[in-house]
């Protein structure tokens, strides 16, 4: 018969400093690895694997339809793929954040994939810091809308009281 765990080092229990400090690196991989299989059982489900697919790919397709728009707002006349490639080089540009909000990175990323087809410098930095005030607007909004709604929230029960 299992006998229950006593004291809190037997159960796990603490900041993980412990264990970190005791495992070496391929145990912990190890560890990682082993649980992978649990991760992705989702993804075996045909319904949620190609749901999520899915929704992965109509947001891409939404990256590069907004692209699409951005370059006609600034009046340049480029094919498709020019927003395809300036998107995949942003995605592997941004994998690893190095700067808050990747300010410089996307930008870089951008200027870089626009150059490619002619576009002027000054032209694809504009384009690129205009595109990523509006990606990161759509992040922000919902998060301030929700702050702003809660914000009120309380004052109204403040003044009910």
């Amino acid at each position: 018969m299992l006998k229950p765990p006593e004291s809190a080092d037997e159960r796990g229990a603490g900041s993980g400093r412990e264990l970190r400090a005791t495992s070496s690196f391929p145990d912990r991989l190890a560890r990682a690895l082993d649980t992978l299989p649990a991760a992705l059982a989702p993804l075996r489900s045909a319904r949620r694997g190609g749901g999520a697919m899915a929704l992965a790919l109509v947001k891409k397709a939404v990256e590069v339809g907004a692209m699409v728009c951005m370059q006609h707002a600034f009046g340049i006349d480029l094919p498709v793929g020019a927003a395809i490639l300036a998107l995949g080089m942003l995605n592997l540009s941004t994998l690893l954040p190095i700067v808050p909000a990747n300010v410089g990175v996307y930008e870089g990323a951008i200027v870089l994939a626009y150059s490619r087809y002619g576009v002027s410098v000054e032209q694809a930095v504009g384009l690129a810091a205009l595109q990523h005030l509006c990606y990161l607007l759509a992040l922000a909004a919902p998060a301030v809308l929700w702050a702003g709604a809660a914000r009120w929230s309380r004052a109204v029960d403040t003044a009910r009281r």
